[in-house]
């Protein structure tokens, strides 16, 4: 959830004008009569929680609700207020809104916390329509679901105006994290999100990567999920916006439908805006300055920075498949002597070595992040792949193990190697191009879609949504 921590909580924003005459809003004031805050014990929460976080080493909390009051509830924002003051406003969209004319139960205990804030869950019981209603032999009883949502809520010293504002000029997507609205509760304020329940992004994909599938099915699944990631960042940049936050805890996978889900739009600006990056292992050798100076820096953010942040995930994941560390690519410099809490340190080594990255080559020509592979399947190709597959219980059919030593189990293992081949040489192709070194260069979102790790062999999404829901058991 990175906030400018130059800014003190009190200034308002002058970069980023309220937009709610943008877009069309639903607005929702509360009454003065109090809504019933529900009083039940809840179990904590999966150990995948939705990790609403920037900050990769944020703590989850398990979740549970107690006995509370409205007086709670204003307790739990740090407000001298009460639930006659609060306003609700809400983009029109397809999500399930929150009500507050309806009872509702909020958790005391966040569920996820990071560095300038806390997470709680909100969840309400709604009724279905009539026409969906079941009822008991005695015609007493209603089914009734639950809409589960996601309260944000900043530290005493900072706030979420320019998050707010960017939520309500970023239009609905089913690949971003639905936003509910806007609370203020006395001198505090939440902005109320849907609830994602589902892995992070880096958790699946180190799960995919070590299953040992078949290449076919393995890629087929993975490009599923960067589909999805790659929808959703051109999105925001044809909004107008800029993440600068793109990491693989920032994209959470749902349980229910596989969709892959961009969250944590704290960073985030309008494009030219001063950026504030948050991240030195996934920012662009160009806004490396923010890192240390903050918005001061006054580097104009572009979307080519999100690219550079989507390539670098994709290089961390291909590098680890191909047997190697899978660390972030930094140009070679040595930061092992700065754990992550000496940050200044790391960043200026980076900056340094990425300034000769950077640098065009005489013939003009510019370095890649990495080196163009050959198409042919070598010995060491064929290596690789039977110690990836090794890690495979069952394969094909899950009948049988393969054996690579039998003529139809070796065919089957020399067609996965030639496959994991073929993707590995037009992923290179795609990294190289979101990472080049000249951000006028570098692809785009869009263009990414269209690449030929996409097109040549087109995602089976039936096929990915079932290799994933065995990953994600």
């Amino acid at each position: 959830m990175p906030i400018d921590p130059t800014r003190p909580a009190s200034q308002t924003s002058s970069t980023l004008a309220p937009r709610h005459s943008d877009i069309p809003e639903k607005i929702i004031e509360k009454s003065g009569q109090r809504s019933v805050i529900s009083t039940t014990n809840k179990s904590p929460l999966s150990e995948t929680d939705p990790g609403y976080s920037s900050d990769e080493n944020n703590r989850s909390i398990s979740s549970r609700t107690t006995s509370t009051s409205a007086s709670d509830f204003s307790d739990t924002l740090g407000s001298a207020g009460s639930l006659d003051d609060l306003t609700f406003i809400s983009p029109q969209s397809d999500n399930p809104h929150f009500d507050f004319s309806r009872e509702y139960q909020l958790d005391k205990v966040p569920f996820a916390q990071g560095n300038y804030g806390r997470i709680y869950r909100v969840t309400q019981e709604k009724k279905l329509p009539e026409d969906k209603q079941q009822t008991d032999q005695n015609n007493q009883t209603q089914e009734k679901t639950h809409n589960t949502f996601a309260l944000k809520v900043a530290f005493p010293k900072y706030n979420l105006d320019d998050e707010q504002q960017i939520m309500e000029q970023l239009p609905p997507h089913k690949n971003i994290v639905g936003y509910e609205g806007y609370i203020t509760l006395g001198d505090k304020a939440g902005l109320m999100y849907e609830y994602i329940d589902g892995p992070k992004l880096g958790l699946l994909v180190d799960d995919l990567c070590t299953s040992g599938l078949p290449a076919d099915e393995l890629f087929n699944a993975w490009k599923f999920v960067s589909q999805g990631q790659f929808k959703s960042v051109d999105h925001v940049h044809k909004s107008g916006l800029v993440h600068c936050d793109l990491k693989p805890d920032n994209f959470h996978i749902l349980k229910s439908n596989k969709d892959s889900k961009l969250l944590d739009f704290g960073a985030s600006v309008r494009i030219g805006d001063p950026v504030f990056c948050a991240h030195e292992s996934y920012t662009a050798p160009e806004a490396l300055d923010s890192l240390l100076k903050g918005k001061e820096a006054g580097i104009p953010a572009d979307p080519s920075m999100d690219c550079y942040a989507l390539g670098q995930m994709l290089y961390r994941d291909l590098t680890a498949l191909q047997g190697e560390s899978g660390n972030a690519f930094i140009a070679g410099a040595d930061t092992s002597g700065h754990p992550p809490g000496e940050r200044g340190a790391r960043v200026h080594l980076i900056k340094k070595a990425m300034e000769n990255y950077s640098s065009p080559n005489k013939d003009g020509s510019y370095k890649t992040a990495l080196p163009a592979p050959s198409p042919e399947v070598t010995d060491e190709d064929l290596n690789r792949e039977s110690v990836r597959l090794s890690r495979q219980e069952l394969i094909g059919s899950g009948s049988e193990r393969l054996d690579t030593w039998e003529p139809e189990g070796f065919e089957a293992f020399h067609e996965s190697a030639v496959r994991f081949k073929q993707e590995s040489v037009l992923l290179t192709d795609l990294i190289n191009g979101l990472m080049h070194p000249d951000p006028k260069h570098r692809t785009t979102a869009a263009q990414a879609l269209e690449h030929p790790w996409f097109t040549t062999n087109p995602v089976d999404e039936e096929k990915a949504i079932k290799t994933l829901s065995r990953i994600m058991v």
